[in-house]
């Protein structure tokens, strides 16, 4: 399916099986909603960004597994992630081109985390339980209780990138873009 550029769009995609690709480049997406259910979901930005501030990226993996490519690309302010036992991977590879705060619920399964490089402030608050497991990189560096940052953090960053995350039994692991 092809969407014009001109029009701005709230987008809810629902899927149940199967696999899907969802290129949004050039789009104007104004809040973007994916329950990828069992299905394998690939997302993201292949070469332009959004037309448009996005206010809400939300996207869910029940069972299935979503990769999301280029997030920096929405340029969404609130990015929200829910995994049940599914698997996600969000990339975060690139420069913020706005301010984003990253909301995280893992249950059982696994989010993977690529972070951009080490100039763009990162900031990381996690609450864990004794069943998960959290694996930082080394430019994230502890500075308060379930609490990291990397060097590029100060309080009053331009454009951090903002993670409030909760895991239960599942794994959150951070790497690096390169």
């Amino acid at each position: 399916m092809y969407l014009t550029d001109t029009k701005p769009y709230a987008l809810d995609l629902i899927y149940g099986v199967g696999q899907a690709h969802v290129d949004l480049s050039g789009l104007s997406v104004q809040s973007l909603k994916i329950n990828a259910g069992s299905a394998d979901v690939t997302v993201g930005y292949e070469t332009l960004e959004n037309n448009i501030d996005m206010d809400t990226f939300l996207v869910k993996a029940d069972l299935g597994s979503v990769n999301v490519k280029n997030i920096n690309l929405s340029r969404a302010h609130y990015v929200i992630a829910d995994v049940g036992f599914g698997n996600m991977s969000l990339d975060f590879a690139g420069q913020p081109l706005v301010n984003n705060k990253v909301k995280g619920s893992v249950g059982a399964g696994n989010l993977t985390i690529i972070l951009p490089d080490q100039n763009v402030p990162i900031l990381v608050k996690v609450r864990e339980s004794w069943l998960c497991s959290v694996t930082m990189t080394r430019s994230l560096k502890r500075i308060g209780n379930n609490t990291y940052a990397n060097d590029a953090y100060q309080k009053n960053s331009r454009n951090p990138l903002v993670f409030d995350l909760d895991v239960s039994m599942g794994n959150i692991i951070f790497k690096e873009s390169n």
